[in-house]
C-alpha cells in the first residue's frame, strides 16, 4: 500500500508559512495562491507557482486566433508556450496547435481545454516538433499529430525531457 504525505497547507489566501509554523527542510502549500514553500534555515521560500504568478490564467484561442498577443498565429495553426493554459474553443472550426518546440526543460507544461464541448465535432490536431513524441496514458508513443476528440476534455502535456507525456 502506498504511503499518503500530507504536507501542511493553507486553503486561505495570501497566508505564507512562518519558520515557526515549519521544521527546517519542511515544506507547506498554500491552494488557492498555487504556491509551494519551504523553510530554509531562518527563511521560508517559495520553491514553486502557478506559472502566471498567483494565480492560474487561461488563454482563450479559437478558429480566429489569439484573445491576446503574446503569441504568434499562421493561418489556422497556433503556437503555444510553455507553462500556460488554454481554453481552445473550437465552436467556430477547427484547428490545429503546435506545442513549444525550444528551450524545453524537465518539468516544461501545457494545459488545454475544451470550453465550449466541441472537440468531438470539431477536433484539434496537436503537432510536436519531429522527434518530439508525445505519450498517451496508455504508455503508447505517437510522432504526431495528437488528435483532441472528446468534447468537455482537459488535457495536461508535460516535457519529461525527451517526450511529451499526456497526463490527463
Amino acid at each position: 500500500m502506498a504511503t499518503i504525505i500530507k504536507p501542511k497547507r493553507s486553503r486561505n489566501l495570501g497566508i505564507v508559512p512562518t519558520v515557526d509554523q515549519l521544521a527546517d527542510g519542511e515544506i507547506a502549500v498554500n491552494i488557492p495562491d498555487q504556491r509551494i514553500y519551504i523553510r530554509d534555515g531562518a527563511n521560508i521560500k517559495i520553491i514553486a507557482q502557478a506559472p502566471t504568478g498567483l494565480t492560474a490564467q487561461w488563454t482563450y484561442v479559437d478558429y480566429n486566433g489569439l484573445a491576446s498577443e503574446e503569441l504568434s498565429l499562421d493561418g489556422i495553426s497556433i503556437g503555444l508556450a510553455v507553462q500556460k493554459r488554454y481554453l481552445a474553443d473550437t465552436s467556430l472550426g477547427a484547428f490545429e496547435l503546435n506545442l513549444p518546440t525550444s528551450s524545453l526543460n524537465a518539468g516544461d507544461s501545457v494545459e488545454i481545454a475544451d470550453p465550449s464541448n466541441s472537440w468531438s465535432q470539431y477536433p484539434i490536431k496537436v503537432n510536436s516538433l519531429v522527434g518530439h513524441q508525445i505519450q498517451d496514458q496508455l504508455g503508447n508513443l505517437e510522432d504526431g499529430p495528437f488528435w483532441l476528440d472528446v468534447s468537455g476534455a482537459h488535457i495536461f502535456f508535460l516535457w519529461t525531457g525527451t517526450l511529451w507525456s499526456v497526463i490527463q
